[in-house]
């Protein structure tokens, strides 16, 4: 969390598993949302590579968006940290 704010640069978190409410990566993201604070907007949250669901969010029709990489890491950081 350091380095993407000194390197002004986003913080990327790959894996949504257990970051739920009921979680048990929940102490996980508070920690995560008092050390980032304001810049908690510099945070993107992706599903795992793994079994290819990182690239089933970014895919548009019969092909791979990469226009598509910062709104989904955006749609999932308000999802579990906002």
């Amino acid at each position: 969390m350091r380095l993407a704010k000194l390197l002004q640069c986003p913080l990327w978190i790959l894996g949504t598993e257990e970051l739920s409410e009921e979680g048990i990566f929940r102490p996980f993201v508070t920690t995560v949302k008092e050390e980032m604070g304001t810049d908690l907007e510099r945070l993107r949250i992706y599903k795992h590579f793994s079994y290819g669901q990182f690239l089933h969010d970014l895919k548009d029709g019969k092909s791979y968006a990469l226009a598509k990489l910062d709104p989904v890491g955006q749609k999932l950081r308000d999802k579990f940290f906002l």
